[in-house]
């Protein structure tokens, strides 16, 4: 509720051009940040036995060399990555600063995983509804200041760093730079096919800046950046879901009869919630979002309703393909995300090229994420399945 409320509030403060330029902006942020984590805190989260502290300061220790490393590489690319998309004067500055991310998310890194193991996610939605807070009342204070990007380029930092001290006061941890040979090839092993699969999710969900940029105006991304923002509103209580839904199932990876239950629960929960908000979308968003977010936006409806068809299919997919890395099946979970973002690049391509309309791409992610969750639901063990 929060974020769709300062999204209103920003929506009518910044323009479509601002919205896409952060879009273009975040994309490469979004790519480091992932390389950082290399899928250590996924790895410590599966892991059934209890953490040693051995793999705590590996993984802290790895996690602080590898943001180092992508936040300097960041800084170089930044000329770049400007240029080549045209971004606007200060997008080069706003990129080198937002690098900063993939070093500051480092700072709750353990206490956040020793949380989401003991599935104390109370504790973890108070930092984050604080840190949330933080971030996006930054946001709106330098937007009405008239910031433009920054506003949201210093909004995203505050949510970082904020998120990150919240939940070291709740888990007090101290850092020991120390690797240990033999507990970072244990985490590795795994963690580098999980975050493969979200570097993949990133090339799906960050297309239109990448590729829309290249055929569409800086507000026209704008418009299908927002289109695809408020879309997944709708889809929020399937991303909670999974996320309560990972530990939980590496939890139960032993007991299918269990697991299979609680799958089945994650399931009518998500189809209780999140088909009837994108029915109610697809309803109300051509009367509703010229009052409420401003005439710039109306022009991004025809994509928002596209999108919200989308959110079924996504919300299924969101939901089960955890279960498959849940039960150590990292190297199926992959191939299956592989194949996700060549079939999403495969099909938008070819839709850029003969259609050629803003609604190229939504129409892609719809085609593609339906094919994509019959796929997943397929690839998952009979014993597991609720249906």
């Amino acid at each position: 509720m929060i974020s769709i409320a300062s999204l209103v509030v920003l929506a009518n403060l910044l323009t479509p051009q601002t919205f896409g330029a952060f879009a273009v902006v975040q994309f490469p942020v979004s790519i480091a940040s992932l390389i950082a984590d290399a899928g250590l805190s996924a790895a410590l989260v599966q892991r059934g036995d209890a953490l040693t502290r051995a793999e705590e300061h590996t993984a802290w220790s790895l996690r602080l060399l590898l943001g180092i490393l992508l936040a300097a590489i960041v800084f170089f690319v930044a000329p770049g990555v400007s240029t080549f998309y045209d971004l606007p004067p200060d997008g080069m500055s706003a990129l080198r600063v937002l690098g900063l991310n993939p070093l500051l998310d480092i700072i709750g890194l353990i206490p956040a995983t020793r949380l989401t193991r003991a599935l104390r996610f109370d504790r973890l939605a108070a930092a984050e509804i604080a840190s949330l807070v933080a971030g996006q009342g930054t946001a709106i204070v330098c937007a009405w200041s008239g910031l433009g990007l920054w506003s949201l380029i210093l909004g995203g930092l505050a949510t970082s760093i904020t998120g990150g001290m919240l939940v070291s006061f709740f888990v007090p941890w101290r850092p020991v730079f120390r690797i240990r040979t033999d507990a970072a090839r244990r985490l590795l092993g795994f963690g580098w096919r999980y975050q493969a699969q979200g570097g993949l999710h990133v090339l799906i969900a960050r297309i239109v800046p990448m590729l829309g940029a290249l055929w569409f105006t800086g507000t026209q991304i704008g418009h299908l950046v927002w289109a695809q923002d408020v879309a997944r509103w709708a889809r929020i209580p399937a991303d909670y879901a999974a996320r309560v839904g990972f530990p939980a199932f590496s939890r139960l990876r032993e007991d299918p009869a269990a697991l299979r239950d609680l799958l089945g629960r994650g399931l009518r929960f998500t189809a209780l919630t999140s088909l009837p908000a994108a029915g109610l979308g697809i309803l109300l968003a051509p009367y509703l979002v010229e009052p409420v977010f401003g005439s710039a936006w109306v022009a991004a409806v025809p994509a928002l309703i596209v999108y919200l068809l989308r959110t079924p299919f996504d919300a299924l997919a969101t939901i089960l393909l955890p279960v498959i890395y849940a039960l150590g099946e990292a190297g199926r979970g992959l191939r299956l995300s592989l194949l996700w973002a060549v079939l999403m690049w495969a099909v938008s391509l070819t839709l850029m090229m003969v259609w050629g309309s803003l609604l190229a791409l939504p129409t892609a992610f719809l085609i593609v994420t339906a094919l994509m969750s019959a796929l997943i639901a397929r690839a998952l063990p009979s014993e597991v399945r609720p249906w």
